[in-house]
Order: C-alpha cells, then sequence, then structure tokens
C-alpha cells in the first residue's frame, strides 16, 4: 500500500505539472518536457525528504510553498510566462488534479481492490490529461492572452478554491464540521463567478465587435478617400488637356465666325465655359491635395445654393497621408453639406492653417434639430450612418492628435488638430 500512495502521488505531481504547463501556453516540444521531469524528480525528491524526516501533514502544508511557488518560478524564469498567467495557470492545474481524486473515491465506495483501483486511476489521468490538452487549454490560453482582467477573471474561482481547500483541509479542519457556512459559500462563490463571467463576456465580445465594425468602416472610408483622389486627379489631368485642346476650340469659333452665326458661337461659348468651370478646381491654397478636395466640395455647394466660405493658408506640402487627409476632409464636408441643407442658414465657414506645429482643421456649419453624442463623438439616429465621424476621431488617434466636436446655438463645429512633427 505505501508503494501505491508513493506511486500515485508521482504520477499526481507529473500530471499537475505538466496540466499548468499547458494552460501556461508552454509547448510540449523536447526542453519543454526535460524542464518538466527534471523538476518533478527534483521536488518529488523533496516532498518525500520532508516527509520522511518530520510528517506527511508538514509535507501538505509545506506543499504550496515547495511546489506550487517554485513552479510559478519556472514558468516565469525559464519558459518567459507572465506572472498572471503562470499564477493562473498553476491554481487551474490545482483543480484539475482534484478530477482523478473524485475518481479515486468513486472507485474506492465500488471496489476495495487495489488492483483495479491503480488501472482505472491511471487511465482517468491519462484521459483527463488528453481532454485538457486537446480541447480545453488553448482555448483558456487565449482567454487569459486577450487583458490582464481576463486572466484574473478565469483565476479567480481557482483561487478561492485553493484558499478553502487549503484553509479548511489542510491547515484547520473546517471543511470537516457541520457549518452551514462552508457547505454553501463554495456554490454560492461558483454561481455568483458564473453571471460575472458571463457579463463581462458579453460585454468584452460587444466591445469588440464594435472595434471591429469601426475598423471596417475605417478600411472603406480610406478606400473611399483612394477613389476620391484619384477622381479629382483624373479632373485635374481633364483640366490640362482641355486647356491644350483651346486652339481647336478657337479655330471652331473663328469658323463659326466667318459664317456670321452670332448664335451658334454664344451657345458654343456657354457650353465650353460650363466644362470648363465643372472640371477646374478653384484655387484656395498652395497644396494640390487640399485644394482639390475644397474645389470639389465647393462646387458641389454651389449646386446645393450652399456657400463655402474658405480660409486655408497652408503650405505646399504636409507629412500626412493623402487618403486620411482626404477621409477627414471630405467626411467632414459632406457631413457639413448635409446638415446645412436641410438648415435655413446656407453659409458654412471653413478654416484650415498652421498653429504651433500643427495643421488645424475647423469647420462650422449650420443645423437644426439636436446632437445626440456617444463618447464625445455625434452618433447617428439612423442605422448604417455616423462612421463619418467615428473615422475623422480614429484617423486623429493613430496620429496622436486631438479632435472636438461642438454643437452650440444650432452650429456645429468640427475642430481637428493633427501635428506635423515626424513622429
Amino acid at each position: 500500500m505505501f508503494l501505491f500512495r508513493i506511486i500515485f502521488s508521482v504520477i499526481i505531481l507529473i500530471y499537475g505539472v505538466a496540466v499548468s504547463a499547458c494552460f501556461a501556453g508552454i509547448s510540449m516540444n523536447r526542453k519543454s518536457l526535460l524542464s518538466i521531469l527534471v523538476f518533478c524528480i527534483l521536488d518529488g525528491l523533496l516532498q518525500r525528504i520532508i516527509s520522511a524526516t518530520f510528517s506527511v501533514l508538514l509535507m501538505q502544508q509545506l506543499y504550496p510553498l515547495i511546489t506550487h511557488l517554485p513552479l510559478i518560478l519556472l514558468f516565469v524564469l525559464v519558459h518567459k510566462c507572465s506572472l498572471i498567467n503562470s499564477i493562473v495557470s498553476v491554481l487551474i492545474g490545482f483543480i484539475c488534479c482534484q478530477l482523478p481524486r473524485w475518481c479515486s473515491i468513486f472507485i474506492q465506495s465500488v471496489s476495495d481492490n487495489i488492483i483495479i483501483y491503480a488501472v482505472i486511476y491511471v487511465l482517468s489521468v491519462a484521459l483527463i490529461f488528453y481532454i485538457i490538452y486537446r480541447h480545453v487549454a488553448e482555448l483558456a490560453q487565449i482567454f487569459m492572452k486577450q487583458t490582464t482582467k481576463s486572466a484574473l477573471l478565469l483565476g479567480i474561482v481557482p483561487f478561492i478554491y485553493y484558499i478553502l481547500y487549503y484553509g479548511g483541509t489542510i491547515y484547520t479542519n473546517w471543511f470537516y464540521s457541520d457549518n452551514k457556512i462552508v457547505i454553501q459559500f463554495m456554490p454560492t462563490i461558483s454561481c455568483l463567478f458564473y453571471v460575472v463571467f458571463i457579463i463581462y463576456y458579453y460585454r468584452e465580445m460587444t466591445v469588440q465587435e464594435q472595434a471591429k465594425q469601426q475598423a471596417e468602416s475605417l478600411n472603406l472610408q480610406l478606400k473611399h478617400a483612394a477613389i476620391t483622389l484619384d477622381n479629382m486627379r483624373a479632373m485635374q489631368t481633364q483640366t490640362v488637356t482641355y486647356r491644350h485642346d483651346m486652339r481647336h476650340h478657337f479655330s471652331y469659333l473663328q469658323a463659326l465666325a466667318a459664317t456670321g452665326d452670332l448664335e451658334k458661337i454664344q451657345n458654343y461659348i456657354h457650353t465650353i465655359q460650363s466644362d470648363i468651370d465643372d472640371i477646374t478646381p478653384q484655387r484656395f491654397c498652395q497644396n494640390e491635395l487640399v485644394n482639390l478636395i475644397l474645389s470639389t466640395y465647393d462646387t458641389k455647394a454651389v449646386k446645393k445654393q450652399i456657400t463655402l466660405n474658405i480660409q486655408a493658408p497652408i503650405p505646399k506640402d504636409l507629412p500626412i497621408s493623402d487618403t486620411k487627409l482626404c477621409a477627414i476632409l471630405s467626411n467632414a464636408l459632406e457631413n457639413a453639406l448635409q446638415a446645412t441643407e436641410k438648415s435655413g442658414n446656407k453659409t458654412i465657414e471653413v478654416r484650415l492653417a498652421i498653429h504651433n506645429s500643427a495643421l488645424l482643421i475647423q469647420i462650422n456649419n449650420p443645423f437644426a434639430g439636436t446632437v445626440a453624442y456617444n463618447n464625445q463623438i455625434p452618433s447617428a439616429s439612423q442605422s448604417n450612418h455616423g462612421f463619418g465621424t467615428k473615422s475623422i476621431a480614429a484617423i486623429v488617434d493613430a496620429y496622436h492628435g486631438q479632435y472636438e466636436f461642438m454643437a452650440e446655438n444650432q452650429v456645429f463645429t468640427v475642430r481637428v488638430l493633427l501635428p506635423l512633427n515626424s513622429n
């Protein structure tokens, strides 16, 4: 019987260390297996020495110090695992060690045959380890690596069980008493943990889903900005071509003048002027990109009978991504035009300037109704709307800049400050 107890203690030690290593995310390669084997040999010898020299009870009381603490240090120092994940992994491994013990209790209640007991015990250890290794440990690793809160949340119940186990069975006989608190405490804690876990998990999934949607929206906005830039540059190229072809128009006008057909001359001149106005960008600033965007939206505003008062004394070159700058300006101006259409006032103030080594963009437009906010960002009342302001905020955050959305006295203001330094 003594020999069987030693064999069982060796098996459960190896099993517990291996399970903890699985939850810690340690790959089962040759180096890892060797470190686990060496640890088990040294720790097993230390347990036997303390048990033989003093008592088994003292060894059990010192178990957290002679086994669990060194195992955590092994994971942190040798396998470079984080301290939190290492502690949680050892705590979960400790709970998993109780599963074979429950199997052994069931076997003892059915049969007193030591051989049957040993065979079923070893098989249960092997089966439980296989299930944990193949189906459970990887999911636990993914969850623990999400955030520190995730790891702590996963380790709450194992930690409570660990404290209660040693406090109520090893250091005292509290668990063997008829105390009602003892009977109700662990089930209550387990239920509360389940509720907290579900709520937390739902919140994390919601946040991740929102972040994913915002990332996809920003991606689409940047792609749209790139397409818009291409179209604007194509218009600019078309303007150059149109100017190049002006001599052909003059030749045709001379031919019409020779016929004396004044009406045809006037109609042709009017057509040429309209075509040129549609494709010729106005000059608002030295920066080609900003000038194209402002010119495009100024043309849109004229068609909607809206006036854009533009001041943009900015230099030719700006150390900002063209697509991202286009996304900021296009979203802000598009939103301003849409809001102004529904307002009685038809004037939009647009200002761009360099201020303290940063690009200042400020757009003031009238609006009708009210503006709702979500985390200081305007939120749309309709679905599939409101992505423009979120895109502006995301891009500005990426540049470590500042943004402000403010509605006051029926005037909505977008203010953006983008640093122009090399960082």
